[in-house]
């Protein structure tokens, strides 16, 4: 078992459990916390941390003190690595909030700078990639940052795949991504965004993020970036799913 300073840009949930994705800080390689049996999910009490006055679930931009065991690789999900929990009653350490933190922000930037030069996310387009891809994927995690950036209500996600994702209406991301900016509408897994925006985010119709984020209360103008990430688990027949898993508001540099 090693220690390492993760930073987290996604807590989602997946199934009846949660996974947190990220990058260890120290060498910007990314890392997918999962359960030891077969890249199970995680629960809430594994993902607790504690530190900075603070004791609650981990969340996107945490800086974290996190025990894992080894590699745990899926055919796509090179990144999975297990998260040794041995009881859930001791949280992790909280260490620092990256979004105050320059270089930590300059880290997630440059990752949103290598995505951006991909065609597509995960060579197609749309919601969905067919289940019979011949390779290993290299990677399964992007962060995107784009100037288009709206937000929707909607039930279409409940076509196929539900209890997995939860009760009620999903929630929508429509994002510019790639070379030749193809237009993505993905649904958002991430509990945190929900929390704090479900609730002024319209059904059927778009939300421009920076009129989303006003309506919420007086906030200085962020730079909203995306973890967008890729299904291991076949949740439709034949079919994998893109999501996004984690919406971070940063500081402009």
């Amino acid at each position: 078992m090693v220690e390492l300073e993760f930073l987290c840009l996604g807590v989602l949930r997946h199934f009846r459990g949660y996974h947190a994705v990220g990058v260890d800080s120290a060498n910007g390689k990314w890392v997918r916390l999962v359960g030891p049996r077969y890249s199970c999910e995680l629960s809430l009490g594994h993902l607790k941390v504690e530190g900075l006055g603070e004791s609650r679930r981990m969340r996107p931009l945490d800086v974290a003190l996190v025990p894992v065991g080894g590699g745990t690789s899926k055919m796509h999900q090179p990144e999975n690595w297990v998260l040794e929990r041995e009881g859930t009653d001791k949280p992790m350490r909280l260490l620092k909030n990256a979004a105050q933190e320059k270089s930590l922000v300059g880290m997630i930037m440059d990752l949103a700078q290598a995505s951006s030069k991909a065609d597509l996310l995960f060579d197609s387009v749309g919601t969905t990639n067919p289940a019979d891809e011949a390779e290993r994927m290299k990677g399964s995690l992007f962060v995107v940052h784009s100037k288009h950036l709206m937000w929707t209500k909607t039930d279409e996600f409940h076509k196929g795949r539900s209890p997995e994702l939860g009760q009620g209406p999903f929630l929508k991301g429509c994002f510019d991504f790639g070379e030749y900016q193809t237009r993505y509408c993905l649904p958002v897994s991430d509990a945190t965004f929900e929390r704090e925006f479900g609730a002024n985010i319209p059904s059927e119709r778009f939300i421009d993020d920076s009129k989303l984020r006003s309506s919420t209360g007086p906030t200085p103008s962020p730079c909203t970036l995306l973890t967008v990430s890729y299904d291991d688990n076949l949740i439709k027949v034949g079919q994998r799913y893109k999501f996004i898993a984690g919406v971070m508001a940063l500081p402009e540099l």
